[in-house]
């Protein structure tokens, strides 16, 4: 089992499928009973399962016999092919294992039963052919495919990522569209702000509008749209930050005739004189951090989209 990040606990996962599936960082895959297998757990839970039958092109016949069972807890079932792979996903019930097991497990048995065997699941090369079928993570999604197969989606993942190497954005305009994006997000910070909290979906939000902005307007988001995006958004939160402080103070002023700019254009001293330094810092860092945590994740997603780079390994 993966040791880093996993989705389920050891003892947990010894119970789905009689254990014969590996733990990695988004989802469980194996070959239980010869089938390439791959669940994502999410808000909904996505399966894949690779079959193949010989003389026959589809696989209806395990997509109708799996929408036939009836298994407690499981809402909105779809299934469909998707190469030679059936996918099923259903809403997420309580009981999670008992999901599994009861909708796979008869499917695995209808599938022996019937003739399919595992296979490839872009090219349908089967399991026990002279070319081996094994597992690949490609940007953290999990995928069982032939070499041939594998070589073709590596060539065409570095093809992509020297496509993306050659863009170059335009900078002014990126910035224009990154600062816009910010004002936007900011201005979420504010309202969430007046609420009295500081939340890391603020920084998402920032995160998201200012890196939005940049690639519409900047034309691609290459690595220095990137870093000015989190310079932007750096200055933009000690913007927020300020003006959080700047909206406070104002309201508690406007009834001694101060208007909102001499309130603004005093906050330093208003912040010094009501000894609210520490305050006004210990916001800032909080903020700092939250927005950290709140844009890391899809900082690291555009990065990757605008870059070219990929995850693709056994």
């Amino acid at each position: 089992m993966n040791v880093a990040i996993t989705m389920l606990t050891e003892m947990t996962r010894k119970k789905i499928l009689n254990g014969q599936l590996e733990d990695k960082w988004s989802h469980l895959h194996g070959t239980p009973e010869g089938y390439p297998f791959v669940l994502y757990k999410k808000d909904k839970i996505t399966v894949y399962v690779n079959a193949w039958k010989e003389g026959i092109t589809d696989l209806s016949g395990p997509i109708e016999f799996i929408k036939s069972l009836s298994v407690e807890g499981i809402k909105n079932l779809e299934a469909y092919q998707e190469g030679y792979s059936l996918v099923v996903t259903y809403s997420g019930p309580i009981r999670f294992v008992q999901s599994v097991n009861g909708l796979f497990e008869p499917l695995f048995a209808y599938l022996k039963e019937n003739g399919y065997v595992g296979c490839c699941g872009k090219c349908g090369k089967l399991m026990d052919g002279t070319e081996p079928v094994e597992y690949y993570n490609v940007n953290n999604y999990g995928m069982y495919l032939c070499r041939s197969c594998a070589n073709r989606v590596e060539n065409e993942l570095k093809e992509h990522r020297a496509e993306k190497q050659a863009e170059s954005s335009n900078l002014p305009m990126g910035i224009i569209g990154a600062v816009v994006g910010a004002l936007a997000g900011g201005a979420v910070w504010l309202l969430i702000a007046q609420l009295g909290y500081i939340h890391a979906i603020s920084g998402f939000i920032m995160a998201f509008c200012a890196l939005y902005g940049y690639e519409r307007l900047g034309g691609a988001l290459d690595k220095k749209g990137i870093i000015t995006c989190i310079i932007i958004m750096i200055l933009m939160v000690w913007f927020a930050n300020r003006m959080t402080f700047v909206i406070i103070a104002y309201k508690t002023l406007k009834t001694h005739g101060f208007t909102f700019s001499e309130v603004s254009k005093r906050i330093s001293e208003i912040i010094k004189v009501s000894e609210l330094t520490r305050t006004y810092y210990g916001q800032l860092a909080i903020g700092y951090l939250l927005t950290g945590l709140g844009s890391f994740g899809i900082i690291i997603r555009k990065a990757r989209e605008g870059t070219g780079s990929y995850i693709f390994k056994k």
